[in-house]
């Protein structure tokens, strides 16, 4: 009987500790969100991708040598907290960071000689296709914030691709200027 009643007690305990940590109280009294283990994946997962975006861009700056951001997204993609909806917010503002970034790059790109004129073309062509909801943040759900990150993979893979066809092989084994690990 006092084993049934320790296993009881141990799992009621446990019951309490989870959902304390689903729903916790502020210490300014409100409630904070914590993400259920999927959506803490695909979260890390979206904040994973929009640091790449950002590392992507650094790259295609190097080999067009375009000047840097003041502040990188890639230097910007904060660690992770507790709070869903905190977390939400800060990645829906870094998908537009990092919009903005493609959008400066591709603007300097479109009026340099040096980039090559294929570049330059896709480089002014990629300002007009930028959409105008791609500069504000989504909504800071999961479902818009993934549907956001589909548009912004589109327009910074489809620019890293066509800068990173140009750039020659090297012969002695040298990783490539466009390698992502």
């Amino acid at each position: 009987m006092r084993r049934i009643l320790v296993l009881a007690t141990a799992i009621g305990l446990s019951g309490c500790a989870m959902f304390e940590d689903a729903i916790s109280v502020d210490d300014d009294g409100g409630q904070t969100r914590v993400a259920s283990g999927a959506e803490a994946q695909s979260l890390m997962e979206l904040s994973i991708a929009t640091g790449r975006y950002g590392v992507m861009l650094g790259q295609v700056r190097e080999i067009l040598r375009l000047p840097e951001p003041k502040i990188p997204v890639a230097d910007s993609v904060s660690p992770t907290t507790r709070d869903l909806d905190r977390e939400l917010t800060e990645l829906a503002d870094q998908q537009v960071r990092v919009t903005m970034e493609f959008l400066a790059d591709t603007s300097k790109a479109c009026q340099r000689k040096r980039v090559p004129k294929k570049l330059r073309g896709l480089a002014c062509q990629s300002q007009k296709d930028v959409a105008a909801p791609l500069r504000t943040p989504a909504r800071a759900d999961m479902k818009s914030i993934t549907a956001r990150d589909e548009d912004v993979n589109r327009l910074i893979l489809g620019w890293w691709d066509a800068v990173c066809e140009t750039v020659p092989r090297p012969s002695n084994g040298d990783p490539h200027a466009c390698s992502i690990e």
